[in-house]
């Protein structure tokens, strides 16, 4: 596990937590509509890699009683704040909170983890220094076919003014937030995907739908919101 890494979310989420998820849908655009593309039948999983306070765990939870889920944070702060969350709602025996990076989640589960109907990030790629190797870890762990990687987080803000984009990214670098803009070309560039992107707000936000897919990747672009 990367201390460094931990010990800082752990500091920008010490006292944060308590107010994450009331101020957050203020400027995370599109947690709500990557939820809503969330399928998760009886018998499904879903993983969800920076679950930070359980929040989605637990809407989709409710939404999918027959599924089973399960989060990953590297914050002890998060960690601990979700499991009392996920108590709360009484959905212990459904919602599985492991304190780990993803690579340490799959070697803990053997060579071949099982693969996911759904793997997750919530504005939570921009937080991670080495997200193209998370996310390559994640790949293979979504399961072949109907299977989706699903991703909120920053966009490249292309429709808003330079100095208003520059300081919205300098403001994010506080918290150890950095928008990962070329997150859609990163995944296109992996011919066995297929990934649609929806930008939100003028780019503020972006929704990427990936799956596998054997013939040639292709971007395909979603409608401007």
């Amino acid at each position: 596990m990367d201390l460094d890494h931990q010990h800082r979310m752990d500091h920008v989420y010490r006292h944060m937590k308590y107010i994450y998820d009331a101020t957050r849908p203020l400027f995370l655009a599109g947690r709500r509509t990557v939820r809503g593309l969330v399928q998760a039948e009886a018998g499904a999983r879903v993983l969800e890699v920076g679950c930070g306070t359980g929040r989605n765990l637990i809407v989709l939870a409710r939404r999918w009683p027959q599924a089973q889920f399960i989060g990953l944070d590297i914050s002890r702060e998060m960690i601990s704040y979700a499991r009392e969350r996920v108590e709360q709602a009484g959905l212990s025996q459904r919602i599985k909170l492991v304190e780990c990076e993803l690579a340490d989640y799959t070697t803990s589960t053997g060579p071949e983890p099982a693969p996911f109907d759904v793997v997750l990030f919530s504005y939570s790629l921009s937080m991670i220094p080495d997200w193209q190797q998370v996310l390559q870890s994640a790949i293979p762990l979504v399961k072949p076919g109907e299977g989706k990687l699903l991703i909120a987080d920053f966009g490249a803000c292309q429709a808003w003014p330079g100095p208003v984009q520059r300081r919205l990214y300098k403001n994010l670098s506080l918290f150890h937030v950095f928008p990962r803009p070329e997150l859609p070309e990163f995944l296109a560039a992996d011919r066995r995907l297929s990934v649609h992107e929806t930008q939100l707000l003028g780019g503020y936000g972006q929704v990427l739908e990936v799956r596998h897919k054997p013939a040639a990747t292709t971007l395909e672009k979603g409608p401007q919101q």
